[in-house]
């Protein structure tokens, strides 16, 4: 459960925190996760990790084992990408 509560940012304290007013913030967030995901071992060297399911019934679903295939700096920048619309 300590685990899906990190996920869901109950009962945690962020390592870093990084000012959305900043001209580079989005490249700060990558470096600043980058930094917390290799020195917790969050990410394989062959870019694969872990997510809960993405549903209202994750935890039952489970972990999933994932692959980040859009190439970006990191995790961060691959959701930014998603996020973005095309125009």
């Amino acid at each position: 459960m300590s685990a899906i509560y990190a996920v869901n940012g109950i009962e945690v304290v962020p390592a870093v925190s990084v000012s959305d007013s900043l001209p580079d913030a989005l490249t700060q967030v990558d470096r600043a996760w980058a930094a917390q995901a290799a020195a917790h071992e969050l990410i394989g060297d062959d870019s694969t990790f872990y997510i809960l399911a993405p549903d209202a019934r994750g935890h039952v679903v489970g972990w999933i084992h994932v692959r980040d295939s859009i190439e970006a700096n990191s995790l961060p920048a691959s959701v930014r990408a998603r996020e973005t619309p095309n125009s």
